[in-house]
């Protein structure tokens, strides 16, 4: 008895000395917040990881750090928490995915040297919470100021292609007018890691090309641009401006309107 009542001292001990190694940081961004834990003394982070949206509280992305790097099992969400895929980072596998986001699909497929349009067993999935990707790219694309001063509508599309490792590959911005815009697309494709799992076809992986939609625009506008599944919309709602000054943008991403601000991102 006396054995056992000091096990149970020693565990208490334990514990308690590893939660007074860690302390919890929160980092609350205009759409959404991060709570993670921090190693009091290598400041890494260290344990439970959680993304959180402001507006309803739903949970966008649940996992664990060790020694600042991702570790285990991740899950990532759809709206009202639920879960959209599980994703393990020790052994870089793909351990579940929704029957919502896995169910066949007509994506543009690689066909000898052309792209064309086929219905797969398996679309390309972002490794990700649902509406990360248009994130993304509005944390780096500014309504440029020149648009702004006349007050445009200005529609931009960029592509690229998610080959059978899942890796991006051929981004195009030919088609992107604005110069400026233009370097900001290309920038966030350098400086952002999109991880995907492949498309699948016939039980085989292939390539499959999907499109950047940019849609800069007073606010109050509504273009009703038609949702496709291979295309990653981006809303981009500019409210004024003053001497070469924004009075005021948002940002339209699935989740509500939102000022313009940075989010930390894991």
């Amino acid at each position: 008895m006396r054995i056992l009542c000091l096990a149970s001292i020693l565990v208490f001990v334990f514990f308690l000395s590893k939660g007074q190694e860690l302390k919890t940081q929160k980092i609350q961004g205009p759409v959404y917040t991060e709570v993670f834990q921090i190693n009091k003394e290598s400041k890494k982070k260290q344990g439970d990881y959680l993304k959180i949206l402001n507006f309803s509280k739903d949970t966008l992305v649940k996992g664990n750090f060790e020694n600042d790097s991702v570790t285990g099992v991740w899950t990532y969400f759809n709206k009202g928490n639920h879960p959209r895929l599980k994703y393990n980072y020790s052994a870089n596998s793909c351990e579940w995915i929704s029957e919502t986001e896995s169910k066949p699909d007509t994506f543009p497929v690689r066909v000898r040297d052309n792209f064309g349009f086929v219905r797969i067993d398996r679309p390309p999935l972002y490794i990700g919470f649902f509406n990360d990707p248009a994130m993304i790219f509005q944390e780096n694309i500014k309504p440029p100021i020149e648009i702004m001063e006349k007050g445009e509508s200005v529609l931009e599309i960029a592509s690229f292609v998610v080959n059978k490792k899942g890796d991006i590959a051929e981004v195009n911005t030919e088609e992107i007018k604005n110069s400026s815009i233009r370097f900001a697309v290309e920038k966030a494709f350098r400086i952002n890691r999109f991880r995907y799992l492949p498309g699948i076809l016939n039980g085989q992986p292939v390539d499959t090309k999907l499109f950047v939609v940019l849609e800069i625009g007073p606010g109050g506008t509504n273009q009703m641009i038609p949702q496709k599944p291979y295309a990653i919309h981006v809303d981009l709602k500019y409210f004024g401006i003053k001497r070469t000054q924004v009075v005021r943008t948002s940002r339209v991403s699935g989740f509500g309107s939102s000022n313009i601000g940075n989010n930390r991102r894991h």
